[in-house]
């Protein structure tokens, strides 16, 4: 797996706010439903890494049981798109454009609508990431 992705999973799954925190530029521009829903942009777009920051550390104490698990990692030239399903059974596509310094400087997430729980179909998904980065490519 992509350095980047190994330690943003690795952050992310032990919820450490500062390792979280360290993988972003200070320019950041982040992008999820889920800014919304907490009530921090209108758009769903947070923009700075203090703003991001302060989404992190609102996210993580609401979401106890948070767990991402790899699907597929999707490399560009300058990004790549993580594809994981997360503790709620959603499967996630997350891009993340990199600095010259190897920071998120854009990150932008897209959930499924509905979660997907059988076993069977996330071993069918883990066994075809190259056809979901494609899919996910041809958009």
């Amino acid at each position: 797996m992509d350095p980047h992705a190994e330690r943003w999973f690795a952050a992310w799954n032990a919820r450490d706010a500062e390792a979280i925190m360290a993988l972003y530029a200070d320019n950041v521009v982040f992008h999820s439903p889920f800014v919304t829903r907490l009530g921090l942009s209108d758009t769903g777009q947070l923009t700075g890494k203090s703003a991001l920051d302060g989404y992190v550390r609102m996210a993580l104490p609401r979401v106890r049981n948070l767990k991402f698990e790899p699907i597929g990692v999707c490399e560009g030239i300058h990004d790549h798109t993580l594809v994981y399903r997360n503790q709620s059974g959603h499967i996630v596509a997350e891009r993340h454009q990199y600095d010259a310094d190897g920071l998120i400087c854009l990150a932008s997430a897209a959930y499924s609508t509905s979660p997907l729980r059988s076993e069977e179909h996330t071993s069918e998904l883990q066994s075809h990431s190259d056809l979901v980065c494609r899919l996910l490519l041809e958009k």
